[in-house]
């Protein structure tokens, strides 16, 4: 009886804070995803626009466009100027959102991913590249791909680790379920882990 006695505080206090606001425990965390999806998308895409500008002189559009162009093909993508450009910044919104939810994941099945956040996004940011831009890109795309330069990959690659990885870790970091609103207003009980 003891034992469950430092729980029941703070149970009382989760339950009391749901009934508040239930609305806030059951948002849909794909939400969530999504908004850091397009940050990170955004940040990638910034980095990978300058890397590309100051190494090749490309035009800003271009990496935008070029994801476009992994549904409409290249030459599609490149006609369609500012229009293809927003198709191909929401596509990449969405593919990180998919690489966020997927840390997610991994860090509800083992806390360990929860636990290192900035090995583990490295490793996963790292492995997010080779999956999407080595494998699922040249395999899957409406445009033909060509291999890029190593410094290009590896550029980007570090530049996805830091960028996406990363930050995805560290936003699994909070207790699976619970909305950011809700996360301040629990108390865990001493001696508990987070998780």
């Amino acid at each position: 009886m003891s034992a469950s006695a430092p729980l029941r505080p703070a149970l009382l206090r989760d339950a009391s804070h749901a009934r508040a606001a239930p609305h806030a425990l059951c948002r849909p965390r794909w939400r969530q995803w999504l908004a850091l999806g397009l940050l990170l998308g955004a940040l990638d895409l910034a980095f990978a626009t300058a890397f590309g500008l100051l190494r090749d002189g490309l035009p800003p559009l271009r990496v935008a466009q070029s994801i476009a162009g992994w549904v409409l093909g290249r030459d599609a993508a490149i006609a369609g100027g500012a229009t293809t450009a927003a198709l191909g910044v929401a596509v990449y919104a969405a593919v990180t959102a998919a690489v966020v939810a997927g840390y997610q994941a991994l860090a509800q099945l083992d806390d360990g991913w929860r636990r290192h956040p900035r090995v583990g996004g490295l490793a996963y940011g790292l492995a997010a590249y080779v999956l999407l831009f080595e494998v699922a890109v040249p395999l899957g795309s409406a445009a033909p791909t060509a291999p890029l330069p190593l410094d290009w990959r590896l550029a980007c690659a570090t530049a996805y680790a830091c960028l996406v990885g990363v930050p995805s870790a560290l936003a699994a970091r909070t207790r699976p379920g619970l909305a950011p609103s809700t996360r301040a207003g629990l108390a865990l009980p001493a001696g508990r882990p987070s998780t």
